[in-house]
């Protein structure tokens, strides 16, 4: 037993030294760089507002606001108009589903 308790950790002081020389010589060899983007924000994005446990999305698409209101439950109930905007999920932190973290991924 203490052999074989030996060998594992052996095995993982390895692993662990091994980890690290290789992630401290990656930092070394990178010297830096630029990264270019192009292209243009042409829409601004969603805003979102919380106000007495409802919900307010508003979204300027082709120079109008458009408003939609929900509960929290309901998020996945948007309508289409926000549907073809943007997907948006809600992924609860607790039981009681009183803390979340609101995803919005736009197309």
């Amino acid at each position: 037993m203490f052999t074989s308790l030996s060998k594992n950790l052996l095995g993982l002081s390895l692993s662990v030294f091994a980890f690290f020389s290789v992630s401290s010589f990656a930092a070394h060899g990178s010297q830096g760089g630029v990264i270019h983007f192009v292209g243009q924000i042409v829409e601004p994005p969603c805003e979102v507002s919380s106000e007495q446990g409802r919900l307010e999305m508003s979204c300027e698409r082709d120079g109008r606001i458009q408003r939609h209101r929900f509960s929290p439950q309901r998020v996945s109930s948007a309508t289409q108009y926000f549907q073809q905007i943007a997907s948006v999920k809600m992924q609860y932190l607790n039981e009681r589903k009183n803390l979340a973290i609101m995803s919005i991924e736009y197309r």
